[in-house]
């Protein structure tokens, strides 16, 4: 197909494309090992996959969610996917893959599996006695809700709801420990920035119930704010994080200013002369080391939101009171 005005359109300005550099690409180029360990989404063809975005090595799941024991991705009867050249419709497809190839650990718990792999990863850097730069995103405490008898047992006194969800989030809170150790027992702690974050607020998905029940799933908590997930509110999207450097970042702060993910990589990665791109600010005072330059917010006019003292006013109009910012 021709489309001649749309090329000349492009030819006049600038093209736009997808060729664009993650944050594992640019540390790549100048000397990290990067490794991806855990869910990625953000693509099933050969050229959306983390192998194709500057990871060099690669271990989890493509899709959304998974079956923690089995790694059968279960696709809603209707949904089309595509996985390498074919295409399945509402089909169970297995979904573990270490460095593009398929592989099988049925019956190994997934949040288990991507602590032992992490920590592996960090063992091995260690050794090489190479920069690395290792993204460890969790599909816990996401659906299908499984943990281990162990971590089950811990909760027993509570709700079904709440027990699956508090056992799951302590099965997560044993495997950030196991890399915080490994990172430690390496010698490399206190010269490794660690950045914690969530991606979204609770889930009131009636799919957590695993049991074809209509009603919403409540177990999960925003802390009191508005909203969850799917929802443009503070519940939806305000979420937890925790940076960590010990002896560079002072320890029991809480800092009030928000931070987003997209602030990470112009935070830890200026650029190649060293210098704060146009636009950004030193880090913030209570974060020395976290990095030279920190995506500055942007002004009040040009946000879809207003906040001021305990109301915030949203893009359509409406305002709610809540916590402040």
């Amino acid at each position: 197909m021709r489309t001649p005005r749309l090329d000349a359109l492009a030819a006049s300005g600038a093209l736009l494309t997808q060729d664009v550099p993650t944050l594992a690409s640019a540390l790549r180029e100048v000397g990290y090992h990067t490794e991806l360990v855990g869910k990625w989404h953000l693509g099933l063809t050969p050229e959306s996959r983390a192998e194709a975005h500057g990871f060099a090595r690669t271990f989890g799941h493509l899709a959304g969610a998974v079956d923690y024991y089995s790694h059968i991705h279960y696709s809603p009867n209707n949904r089309r996917v595509t996985m390498n050249g074919e295409t399945y419709v509402g089909t169970p497809l297995h979904d573990l893959w270490e460095n593009g190839d398929e592989v099988y650990l049925d019956g190994e718990y997934l949040t288990d599996l991507v602590a032992e792999r992490a920590t592996r990863a960090v063992r091995e850097a260690a050794t090489a006695r190479s920069p690395f730069f290792l993204y460890v995103p969790f599909n816990a405490p996401h659906y299908p809700l499984h943990a281990p008898a162990k971590y089950k047992e811990r909760f027993a006194h509570l709700p079904w709801d709440q027990m699956i969800m508090a056992a799951m989030s302590s099965a997560l809170d044993d495997a950030v420990g196991a890399v915080m150790d490994e990172l430690e027992r390496q010698g490399v702690l206190d010269n490794t920035l660690v950045l914690y974050m969530s991606d979204n607020g609770p889930s009131r998905e009636i799919r957590n119930w695993m049991d074809g029940t209509q009603t919403p799933y409540r177990a999960g908590s925003s802390g009191g704010l508005k909203g969850h997930k799917f929802s443009p509110f503070e519940g939806g999207i305000r979420v937890p994080g925790i940076v960590s450097r010990p002896r560079v970042i002072p320890a029991g702060q809480v800092i009030e200013e928000p931070m987003a993910a997209m602030d990470v990589f112009p935070t830890v990665h200026p650029g190649p002369d060293g210098r704060c791109p146009r636009g950004h600010g030193p880090a913030h005072r209570g974060l020395p080391g976290l990095g030279p330059c920190v995506e500055p917010l942007p002004s009040s006019a040009s946000r879809e939101g207003r906040r001021t003292g305990p109301v915030k006013l949203d893009a359509a109009g409406y305002s709610a009171a809540g916590p402040q910012m």
